[in-house]
């Protein structure tokens, strides 16, 4: 029997892809665990790459479809073809950590809906940044049933991150056969969101998930493909649009969650965050609009709204944060946060 599939959605990524496979197959753990890479019909070495790994591992399967079909049909892909009772869906430029894949099959045993676990974050060329915190205050091994409001509340006032609302598909191990269960929407689909949409839906089967709070996964940032073919604006308002759109689907009827899901929205998006409209360059301008229309339909204040379209309006701590974040301080932030990590619990 299959009890976990590995499924790694990939697009022209014959650089970064023999990463994640050597994370996965040196931890030689192949007892009940498949590893299916979906190719959205790259033109790269994407092929290549993966037919020298199957020559070494029978449990790799390669599927490549005869079009681009978009993020979230492959995603659907992904969990269709899969056959374990699990599936765990990473990003193909990313890597597991030693020991992340024997950890995973030891909790899947109890049986919950699904499982959430912690990050690393990386640059472009894998050297570690941070832990990524997906949330504050929730203990590990924390159980929040889906069903009751209270609970998801809870678990959404203590968000602090987009992975603590499922945005980074790697940070859930979930019930293959439950997500089959979820009906499309064809409002979500075509957002490159529809990872959280599924997640999210299980509430709707009265589910139940398990914080697990050890990073498994080295999540590679600076390599996102929006901002690099159009802008960072443009990224972030793909966010805001899709989860939005997802807060509206899936929580008309439940408002104080909608409102829970919208407010840690706002709270890991502060105004801090945003820059200023001077400081963009013209693509970010050009998306600029969009941006501050999807922006408003979020909980902000009102001066900040107002503020949004002055051309002038300086902003300190966004130049605060591009300081405090500079890799040079790294030194620095480093013991503070694992102090911080130690009284808080995080």
């Amino acid at each position: 029997m299959t009890e976990l599939s590995i499924c790694i959605p990939t697009c022209n990524r014959a650089e970064y892809l023999p990463v994640m496979l050597d994370s996965i197959f040196k931890q030689a753990v192949f007892d009940g665990v498949e590893v299916i890479v979906s190719d959205n019909n790259s033109y790269d070495d994407t092929a290549r790459v993966v037919k020298e790994y199957q020559a070494l591992y029978k449990n790799l399967f390669y599927y490549k479809n005869d079009i681009n079909v978009g993020f979230d049909r492959n995603v659907l892909n992904c969990i269709s073809r899969a056959k374990g009772k699990y599936c765990w869906i990473l990003g193909d430029d990313d890597a597991l950590l030693p020991g992340s894949i024997g950890f995973v099959k030891h909790h899947i045993k109890s049986g919950y809906d699904f499982y959430t676990c912690g990050l690393n974050l990386y640059d472009k060329k894998m050297r570690f940044l941070d832990y990524w915190a997906l949330t504050r205050g929730v203990k590990d091994g924390k159980i929040v049933h889906m069903a009751s409001d209270a609970e998801l509340v809870r678990y959404l006032k203590a968000v602090v991150s987009n992975g603590g609302l499922f945005g980074y598909i790697g940070s859930c191990i979930f019930s293959r056969s439950l997500a089959l269960k979820v009906k499309g929407s064809q409002r979500v689909s075509g957002l490159n969101w529809i990872h959280v949409y599924l997640i999210w839906s299980f509430k709707n089967f009265n589910a139940k998930f398990k914080v697990l709070k050890r990073p498994l996964v080295n999540l590679r940032t600076q390599n996102d493909t929006l901002i690099r073919e159009r802008s960072l604006i443009y990224r972030l308002t793909a966010e805001l649009k899709g989860l939005y759109i997802i807060a509206e689907e899936l929580f008309r009827n439940q408002p104080k969650v909608k409102n829970a899901f919208l407010g840690a929205v706002k709270r890991y998006m502060a105004p801090s965050s945003i820059p200023p409209l001077f400081a963009l360059n013209k693509n970010e301008r050009k998306d600029w609009p969009e941006f501050c229309g999807w922006l408003c339909k979020y909980p902000y204040s009102k001066s900040f709204k107002k503020r949004l379209n002055s051309r002038w309006r300086i902003n300190p701590m966004y130049f605060v944060r591009l300081v405090v974040n500079m890799p040079a301080l790294s030194f620095v932030k480093r013991p503070l946060k694992k102090l911080k990590n130690a009284v808080f619990d995080v």
